[in-house]
């Protein structure tokens, strides 16, 4: 019996808190594009050529440099055979409409291309990798290197691919490699980046990290997926071959499944090879990069000869037709605009990780260097994002001699001042019974949606039975402040009042929240704790409380009032720990 009751006390724990997104979204227009840099030479072949899939920014970086505007560092991978790993410094961004690189500056190495896996993968035949920076997490004392790596092919392989190391490439200490949950490498193993973390602290507590990954033909996702993770909850570092807990954002069904869930506009042949959390100010967008079929779409050769699933087979076209794959009738670099309130829909069991769509999209390809056919595939590769200068960095690849070059956006600065808009989470409080001469009190929430600082100048109620915490305060933009308002019956009546709110919200410079209230002397019916009335106080009561903080039964007046444990006016979570406690002989129910 004591085993059953505890099973009852962690199911009344488990509570859904919803915590809404508020925010404006970074559109295509704020994207401001600044110019581009070359990259070092280094041994051509572990260097830059064929190199791209990975990127990281690394605020922290070059300490020394010059005073430009463009400070930390890049870590990315070099050629696509290896991947190994260097460090390079990050020159003045030059924009040349002509497209010459010889006006470009060029990075300087800071560390030089090593192997920092560690020997956790073996030899991959088309090797996916993934780069990202976070400062010291949990018991973390310095700052790491996140990776992810696994091969192209691999249906249904579930492999450990992600792990972290030392920023010091040539000892990386590397740790891992963990699994992304049970999920295929197909939908986990190509990108990582940030989660701002104020987001994360709000829907995915302590997973400041996403990865992903799309692999075309549909064959893990039909469009970029998104798990938020954080390997330093479960260690310092987790176990080799530890499943890290995870939280899908965004994942569309495979090309098995009998359903159409996917990114709108797919083509099989799409190819989104990273991506970003970019904010600036008080706005926000999860863009990916990559590089997107248009037109038609089909499996076989370029010419738009089709490769069937069954014999007879075509003749392969001649060159430069001849290789097979997935085609489209055109491909365009683009970037694609993800709202994040979508994503915390997801996080909150409000979406389906299927649901959300891109807003916006922004085809790229005029500022790239190596564009030589319509049908280009690997427009693209990896990204990075310094959000302190809402500064975005992007790969093109086989550029320079078959090296990447990276091009640089600046995301406009968001508002620092602009227009308060004042919102309340409700319109009426109510206390359906309060014990005479005690306090009672509630939880408003005064939250601004605008975009300047909302000034709340007086908060007044006209009957002194009703008292409001604060009388005045400013909210900064996008933020919220609690307010209790505590009701204090002064005998067996009803009361009712009005909270005025009185703010800068040029639209609403006034509101008011109706205020009502019974007082109560005793219990009928009972003692306290006994909800049902049959003088036992078991797990029957407690039920009732728990079917009436879900809305499957309303308590009666004099059963609320037995069920009000705290004897705050109001029945909750807190009163069923008090019954759980009583049944279970460690507290009495009620004052």
């Amino acid at each position: 019996m004591r085993k059953q009751k505890m099973i009852l006390l962690e199911c009344v724990l488990v509570m859904v808190f919803i915590i809404p997104c508020q925010g404006q979204l970074i559109q295509p227009e704020d994207l401001e594009y600044v110019g581009a840099f070359r990259l070092p030479d280094e041994l051509e072949e572990i260097g830059w050529a064929w190199s791209g899939a990975a990127m990281a920014y690394y605020p922290g970086g070059d300490p020394e440099g010059p005073d430009d505007g463009y400070p930390g560092s890049i870590f990315g991978t070099g050629h696509n055979w290896y991947q190994y790993v260097s460090e390079i410094t990050i020159p003045v961004p030059v924009h040349s409409p002509a497209k010459n690189l010889s006006e470009l500056n060029t990075a300087v190495t800071l560390q030089p291309f090593q192997d920092i896996k560690g020997g956790l993968f073996p030899e991959f035949e088309i090797p996916r990798a993934g780069l990202e920076y976070l400062p010291a997490q949990g018991e973390q004392i310095k700052g790491k290197l996140y990776f992810c790596w696994a091969q192209h092919m691999g249906q249904g392989d579930t492999n450990p691919s992600h792990g972290w190391c030392e920023l010091d490439l040539s000892n990386p200490q590397t740790a891992g490699a963990w699994r992304i949950g049970n999920y295929w490498n197909y939908v986990t193993t190509d990108y990582i980046f940030e989660i701002p973390q104020v987001w994360a602290d709000a829907h995915t507590p302590g997973m400041y990290l996403v990865t992903g990954r799309f692999r075309d033909g549909g064959q893990g996702a039909r469009g970029p997926s998104l798990l938020a993770y954080g390997p330093w909850n479960e260690g310092n570092p987790p176990a080799p071959g530890s499943q890290l807990q995870t939280a899908p954002l965004l994942l569309y069904t495979d090309v098995t499944s009998p359903d159409e869930y996917t990114l709108n506009g797919y083509h099989h042949s799409d190819e989104w090879s990273g991506g970003a959390w970019i904010t600036t100010g008080d706005r926000s967008a999860v863009i990916f990069v990559g590089t997107k079929g248009t037109g038609e779409c089909w499996y076989g050769f370029a010419d738009g000869t089709v490769w069937p699933d069954e014999p007879p087979y075509p003749p392969v076209p001649d060159p430069p037709h001849d290789e097979r794959g997935w085609w489209s009738t055109g491909f365009e670099g683009q970037i694609l605009f993800y709202d994040p309130a979508d994503l915390a829909a997801v996080a909150r069991g409000e979406m389906e990780p299927y649901e959300p769509q891109p807003y916006a999209a922004l085809n790229i390809d005029e500022y790239l260097y190596h564009i030589e056919s319509s049908q280009q595939w690997y427009h693209v590769g990896a990204a990075g994002f310094d959000r302190d200068r809402g500064l975005l960095y992007v790969f093109e690849p086989l550029v320079d001699n078959d090296k990447s070059i990276v091009h640089t956006w600046r995301v406009k600065p968001g508002s620092t001042q602009g227009s308060p808009r004042i919102r309340l989470n409700v319109d009426v409080l109510q206390w359906d019974f309060a014990w005479v001469d005690r306090p009672s009190p509630r939880t408003l929430t005064i939250s601004n949606d605008g975009d300047g600082v909302l000034e709340v100048t007086h908060i007044t109620t006209d009957d002194s039975h009703f008292v409001s915490s604060l009388n005045e305060m400013n909210i900064g933009a996008l933020e919220s402040q609690d307010v209790i308002i505590t009701f204090t019956p002064s005998g067996e009546n009803t009361f009712e009042a009005t909270l005025i709110i009185q703010c800068n919200d040029a639209e609403h410079p006034e509101v008011h929240v109706s205020l009502y209230g019974a007082g109560i002397v005793g219990c009928q019916g009972g003692e306290m704790g006994d909800v049902n009335g049959d003088r036992y106080i078991d797990i029957i009561d407690v039920l009732k409380v728990i079917n009436h903080m879900l809305g499957i039964h309303v308590l009666f007046l004099d059963e609320a009032c037995r069920a009000d444990c705290t004897t705050d006016g109001a029945v909750d979570v807190v009163d069923a720990l008090g019954l759980v406690n009583h049944i279970l002989d460690l507290d009495i129910c009620g004052p």
